[in-house]
């Protein structure tokens, strides 16, 4: 199992993802000269609907790098 994925585990929820993205970014922050960009994208009911290659296609021609996305495109 990924050591981001987050959902449908006993006892980790939203509240442990948000609080692992603040201390990665603070952390990083700590750098001299460095940036940190976050999006939130809730996707909740998305993949209901949604191919996840469709999806991680149009993300890529709007620049997002397919390397930071967490399932295979």
């Amino acid at each position: 199992m990924d050591p981001l994925q987050f959902a449908y585990q006993p006892s980790i929820g939203m509240d442990h993802a948000v609080i692992d993205l603040l201390h990665t970014s603070l952390t990083h922050l700590e750098k001299a000269g460095s940036t940190v960009r976050i999006v939130f994208l809730d996707f909740s009911s998305a993949f209901n609907t949604i191919q996840p290659r469709l999806l991680g296609d149009k993300l890529q021609v709007a620049g997002v790098d397919h390397h930071h996305l967490l399932w295979p495109v």
